[in-house]
């Protein structure tokens, strides 16, 4: 709120994904060199996501970043354990045999995935800065 309000937007008290994505989309339009910098803060400020279950008869809160209630991720599954998880499940729906996981198991694995996902980019972020200390210095070190 306070971003939008330097911004002279004002967005409402309480958090509303399309509000968000109208200021962000008025932002781009408005200021498109500096919307770089303005995404990459909303991004941070949103933190990690988690994996959660949509069950029948019950309401999942969607993609906050992406506004949409509707919402499956799914890339490669030869890289990632949740890209698993959606394929089973959508082979076994498409092929109308049982499910393999249970509602209760799959909330578990939900909370696995996202402590996991979490762990990695822990692991990740400074890897890469040291990755990039280390391509610095190398091409400096060229120079002499």
């Amino acid at each position: 709120m306070e971003i939008a309000a330097q911004h002279n937007y004002k967005l409402p008290s309480e958090p509303d994904s399309k509000a968000l994505a109208d200021f962000l989309i008025k932002q781009k339009a408005a200021d498109s060199l500096r919307f770089p910098d303005l995404s990459l803060v909303i991004i941070k400020l949103l933190g990690s996501g988690e994996y959660v279950v949509e069950l029948p008869n019950e309401t999942a809160p969607g993609h906050f970043g992406l506004a949409v209630k509707d919402y499956t991720h799914s890339t490669a599954p030869n890289r990632r354990f949740p890209d698993l998880i959606t394929q089973r499940i959508l082979k076994t729906t498409l092929g109308g045999l049982p499910q393999p996981y249970g509602e209760s198991e799959l909330v578990e694995l939900a909370k696995h995935c996202t402590l996991k996902e979490d762990d990695a980019n822990k692991v990740e972020t400074p890897g890469r800065k040291i990755g990039r200390c280390y391509v610095a210095f190398s091409q400096d070190w060229k120079r002499f």
